[in-house]
């Protein structure tokens, strides 16, 4: 921790905000949220790319799974009801870890 402090002193590290959320849905009619527009977590948590591609599949399995049979709608509600789940799962481990990073950080000054 006083590496981070010097740091900062000297003006060699500037502290930037980081934001965590997960969208209350993720379709909106025809309109589909996937990745960082539908959750966004620290970037400790390595999901950035991987959660957007795991978004995009998903997506595609529900119309698979919906189509031609039971039509585009429920395809979307589907999906919706698994991103926002999974949004909010992704949100809460960030949360988690956010919350263990602080706290590691705070021992060790």
């Amino acid at each position: 921790m006083k590496l981070w402090k010097l740091g900062f002193a000297k003006g060699k590290i500037n502290p930037h905000p980081v934001y965590e959320f997960a969208a209350e849905k993720v379709v909106n009619g025809r309109v589909v949220l996937i990745g960082d527009c539908a959750h966004m977590a620290t970037p400790r948590t390595g999901a950035g790319a991987y959660t957007a591609m795991v978004d995009a599949v998903m997506l595609a399995r529900h119309i698979d799974k919906y189509m031609p049979s039971h039509g585009i709608d429920k395809a979307l509600d589907a999906y919706n009801s698994d991103g926002t789940s999974r949004a909010q799962d992704l949100y809460q481990s960030s949360l988690r870890l956010q919350s263990q990073m602080l706290s590691a950080s705070r021992k060790s000054t």
